[in-house]
């Protein structure tokens, strides 16, 4: 008969380079802060007032439907800050279906507090 010994691994002992202590995390969060405060703060407006709209009339948005509906922002980076406000919550996650986003997972975003 076989028989398999196991030994439990205490996760504390272990040493990965993509664990902790994250050196660049607060150097990440400090550039996507600088970023959001750089972005068109009228573009960025009306970004919201539209996602907002779609989350109201839809029940939910994700950066497709925004794609779909809005000019181009002066850095393709902000499309990345129309989401990152209080009003908003993510619930899922779906692949994009635009060509150029190679179906990369995006998230599928509602109001904050609504149903």
């Amino acid at each position: 008969m076989f028989s398999l010994e196991v030994t439990p691994l205490n996760l504390a002992d272990v040493e990965s380079p993509h664990q902790t202590p994250l050196p660049g995390l607060e150097e990440g969060k400090r550039l996507r802060d600088a970023g959001l405060a750089a972005a068109d703060a009228a573009w960025l407006e009306n970004a919201r007032g539209v996602a907002t709209w779609f989350c109201e009339h839809y029940g939910h948005v994700t950066t497709d439907d925004l794609h779909d509906a809005l000019e181009e922002p002066r850095h393709v980076n902000h499309w990345g800050a129309i989401l990152k406000d209080s009003r908003f919550t993510c619930t899922g996650y779906q692949p994009s279906t635009r060509p150029e986003a190679h179906a990369r997972i995006i998230g599928t975003w509602k109001l904050r507090g609504g149903e």
